[in-house]
């Protein structure tokens, strides 16, 4: 229902292809995030509260601060809790914007307290009624700023492949055991992946990367480790692997105590 991670790197990175598979709350605590669209930079510094929608794939540079590091808190919504507050709470979701990109607000007040309980909550062993609680509260305060995430639409089969094995980058993933946990036939989800312009194998690519850029940001584990962790038994097939996806090698993210 959420998930919890703190991003925290040494060396400045501009990455591509960096996805979102689920909305995100990204809270700038160290250094600069900077987001690329459409032609323009959107520059979020330290004290911002960065709302990003799932389902997108960004161009992103992190800059350390003057402390020498970059830092963020990143909370993970599941489509389960938008869903529930867009029910609970449908005047005020209609009444807000939903946004279309990036989207800063200063993480200051009301919402920073709450931003500090959900962070807290999701990285205990709260139960689940009070990690909702906790997520709606927060919800609540950004829609009454003016913003609320739209609600979840079907994630197309592409995407659920992806989130699926990034779940568990190091599994062996034929096409019969991620339709089984798909709950569609092996046929049937070749066909799908197909009409998107896909593959399973794509797939398990993509989602073995972006589980491969999370352990680099949030761990110390050495780039062999990562590798072997996201199904690469190659150190070298990794890393040319990694920058082709990223456009920066996974060294560049090591994070250094």
């Amino acid at each position: 229902m959420l998930t919890h991670h703190t991003l925290r790197v040494a060396t400045p990175h501009h990455l591509h292809e960096v996805a979102t598979h689920h909305a995100a709350l990204v809270a700038v605590v160290h250094g600069v995030k900077q987001v690329f669209a459409g032609g323009r930079v959107q520059r979020f510094t330290a004290g911002t509260l960065v709302l990003m929608p799932g389902g997108l794939r960004w161009e992103i540079a992190n800059t350390p601060g003057d402390n020498g590091w970059y830092v963020a808190e990143v909370l993970v919504l599941s489509p389960e809790v938008l869903s529930r507050f867009g029910q609970q709470f449908a005047p005020q979701c209609a009444a807000a914007r939903a946004p279309k990109g990036a989207v800063g607000l200063a993480l200051i007040g009301d919402l920073a307290d709450a931003f500090e309980r959900v962070a807290a909550v999701a990285a205990s062993k709260a139960s689940e009624a009070l990690r909702l609680h906790r997520a709606l509260e927060l919800l609540l305060l950004l829609a009454e700023a003016g913003w609320a995430f739209a609600p979840p639409q079907a994630q197309r089969w592409v995407a659920r492949v992806q989130a699926l094995v990034a779940h568990q980058p190091d599994g062996p993933w034929t096409l019969a055991e991620v339709a089984a946990r798909l709950a569609v036939g092996p046929s049937s989800l070749q066909r799908r992946l197909r009409e998107e312009g896909s593959t399973l194998q794509a797939c398990v690519r993509q989602g073995r990367m972006d589980a491969a850029l999370g352990l680099l940001q949030t761990t110390d584990w050495p780039v062999s480790q990562v590798a072997l962790a996201c199904g690469y038994a190659s150190h070298g097939r990794f890393s040319a692997a990694f920058a082709q996806r990223f456009g920066a090698p996974p060294s560049q993210l090591r994070a250094r105590p």
